[in-house]
């Protein structure tokens, strides 16, 4: 949760500060063509995600102490490829709200749910029925399950619980 939606928000305040700076049209009047532009964007923001990743398995495992039973090749390519998810929800949400209030608001509404339905607080098992095939549309809802999956009870990638994400 924490690599999506600090992606999220990184990449969209990003991108409206520098829609409401003027630096994209002067980009764009200096010659830039807007595929440049948001590739430069994603190239920047992946290699900042990348040492996020990084950095955030480290305190978690290594100062909380949460205990790995599996792959950490699977735990870093997933939090990555989740990482990459929030920046691309990133890229839309600044896309659609012209202000950092609508974009903030937006970013706040989609993260309440994903946390409180997601499968972090309550479990998917213990759930109605029509709220977890709605938990099962959110972004993070089968990449917590997965990382549980491959942290705690050691499954590789011949599980399909693990393959279904990776």
């Amino acid at each position: 949760m924490v690599a999506y939606f600090a992606t999220t928000v990184m990449t969209c305040h990003l991108l409206i500060k520098e829609r409401s700076d003027g630096l994209v049209e002067r980009s764009l009047v200096a010659g830039v063509t807007p595929f440049e532009f948001i590739l430069s964007h994603i190239i920047l923001q992946t290699l900042l995600l990348a040492i996020q990743v990084g950095l955030k398995l480290m305190v978690a495992f290594l100062v909380f102490a949460i205990p790995n039973s599996g792959s950490i090749v699977s735990a870093v390519t997933l939090t990555f490829l989740q990482g990459l998810c929030g920046l691309m929800f990133g890229l839309m949400i600044s896309a659609v709200c012209h202000d950092e209030i609508y974009a903030n608001t937006l970013g706040i509404g989609a993260f309440f749910p994903s946390v409180m339905i997601g499968g972090i607080f309550w479990p998917l098992e213990s759930m109605p029925t029509a709220l977890r095939y709605i938990s099962q549309t959110l972004p993070s809802t089968l990449a917590i399950e997965t990382l549980r999956c491959i942290l705690l009870r050691g499954w590789g990638l011949d599980r399909s619980q693990v393959l279904i994400v990776l």
